[in-house]
């Protein structure tokens, strides 16, 4: 301890600093700095920020929910259950909602104030231990949790934008993981390091998709994709489907309140639009999602996608079970479907666009190939 403290004095004396005897404490076990708790065993969150959140009356109007809301974010990093235990007060903060304090309201108040008293200890990051990031996407949100040797170092969660809730299951994952790289860049650029996820076909994906997502910006890091079944996936998997909302745009009050910045995946990935590259006109277009929200199995396939597929083959109705091949190619985007790149035609239209294609004038293998590039 004594060469330790001598280390330290040492490098403040050559870089300047100046330091305050009177104020200085040695040998602490623990040490409250900024807004945190430094230990000897990690970070902990603040008891007495904690406790002014304990402290907080029952809410009698909206403002009073956006301080408290505003207030839990602090411990966020502390208690990835923390989002899914104030949804309710959330929703009461949207703009539409007016405001009714029931007991839905009352256990989650009760709910935050037990999740705060098993704010659990952030391990410190270490150079010489290896990584790995947990990443997981439900239908909903995106999780990622950075970890050494099983300890947590540090949470993230973010909600799926509108578009990129009707990504695909594999999109999803994807997008989780790039996520989760942007988000702890700087614990992981330059170092080896596992991304442990719960969908086995990004095992063995080249972390290529439909031009939507950015995941070029993963070529820059040296990670290695690990399956673990979703009950090893607990850190993860709670993050996803215990979100924080994200800070978009002003019509939805409570995600401002939240005060979560967007990354710039996210940005990025809803700025392509997949119908800007197709090789039609805009009245087709139009007609093409007009029949795609009559059609009773396109609708159903929707709802699959956007849902969740089912594990059994047989709960699908017969009629859909040929998608099952592609289903982590299915999308949505614009009200229409697409496989990959290629949009799902309606059957009602599909004599249609037979007919479009050959009044084009393209000549038959120029037919072919648009039929093949852009139309399933």
């Amino acid at each position: 301890m004594k060469d330790l403290i001598t280390a330290v004095l040492e490098r403040c004396r050559q870089k300047g600093v100046r330091l305050n005897k009177d104020k200085m404490q040695f040998k602490q076990q623990k040490d409250a700095y900024m807004v945190n708790v430094i230990t000897s065993d990690g970070l902990e969150a603040d008891p007495n920020n904690i406790k002014v959140i304990f402290n907080i009356p029952i809410p009698t109007e909206k403002e009073a929910v956006q301080r408290l809301v505003g207030m839990t974010n602090y411990v966020q990093r502390f208690a990835p259950g923390l989002a899914d235990a104030t949804k309710p007060l959330r929703d009461l903060l949207k703009k539409e909602s007016v405001f009714i304090w029931d007991q839905s309201h009352d256990k989650a108040f009760n709910e935050v104030r037990s999740v705060l008293t098993k704010a659990p200890v952030l391990k410190y990051f270490s150079q010489e231990k290896k990584s790995a990031l947990q990443c997981d996407a439900s239908k909903d949100g995106l999780g990622a949790c950075l970890m050494q040797e099983g300890h947590p170092i540090a949470y993230a969660s973010r909600a799926l934008t509108l578009i990129e809730i009707h990504y695909a299951q594999i999109e999803k994952e994807l997008l989780s993981v790039v996520f989760g790289v942007d988000k702890f860049s700087e614990f992981l650029y330059g170092r080896h390091f596992v991304v442990e996820t719960d969908h086995k076909p990004l095992e063995s994906t080249k972390l290529s998709s439909p031009k939507r997502l950015p995941l070029l910006r993963l070529q820059n890091y040296d990670l290695e994709v690990v399956y673990k079944r979703g009950v090893e996936m607990y850190m993860a998997g709670t993050l996803s489907r215990a979100y924080l909302k994200n800070k978009t745009a002003q019509k939805h009050a409570v995600q401002d309140v939240m005060n979560i910045n967007r990354s710039r995946t996210g940005q990025e990935a809803e700025e392509i639009d997949m119908v800007s590259y197709l090789p039609l006109r805009d009245t087709t277009i139009q007609e093409i999602q007009k029949h795609t929200e009559t059609d009773p199995d396109l609708q159903a396939l929707a709802t699959i996608i956007k849902d969740g597929w089912p594990e059994s083959k047989d709960k699908i109705k017969p009629q859909l079970q040929c998608n099952c091949p592609s289903r982590e190619e299915l999308t949505i985007q614009n009200g229409v479907i697409f496989k990959g790149e290629r949009l799902v035609i309606p059957a009602a239209l599909r004599s249609t666009m037979i007919n479009k294609l050959h009044s084009s004038h393209l000549g038959l293998q120029g037919s072919l190939r648009t039929a093949r590039e852009a139309f399933y």
